[in-house]
């Protein structure tokens, strides 16, 4: 019928594609700032090879942020707590909006990373979008 003709919204639809990503060798201090001037509440954390190593949320921040007020340690990068980040959940832009909404639920910061055939982040996908 004609309303099955169209195209499925699928995750290429929604994802926002100028995504506000951390690296792992970046600067607690930096990402504090960021994430204050931006407005940020997450952002995914890439390794040197662009993989997404996980989900840094604000409450992610405040724990790296207490650990290492607790260290005498001065320059931090946020690859040393990867074991604070949230772990990511991934869509692929083909993924049906049903796929989609189901791992938004699942994911503990409510966010998807969407992923292109070659695994590297195209996108993120978020409640709001």
């Amino acid at each position: 019928t004609l309303g099955q003709n169209k195209a499925m919204k699928t995750a290429q639809d929604l994802m926002t594609s100028q995504v506000y990503s951390i690296n792992s060798s970046d600067e607690l201090d930096t990402v504090i700032r960021n994430f204050l001037q931006y407005g940020v509440t997450t952002a995914p954390v890439l390794d040197h090879m662009g993989d997404v190593l996980g989900i840094l949320s604000e409450l992610s921040l405040v724990k790296i942020f207490v650990r290492q007020s607790l260290k005498e340690s001065k320059v931090v990068r946020i690859g040393q707590f990867s074991d604070i980040l949230e772990e990511p959940f991934f869509v692929s832009l083909d993924t049906p909006i049903a796929g989609v909404m189901k791992a938004l639920v699942q994911s503990p910061t409510h966010r998807v990373v969407v992923q292109n055939l070659g695994k590297q982040m195209v996108g993120v996908i978020s409640p709001k979008d």
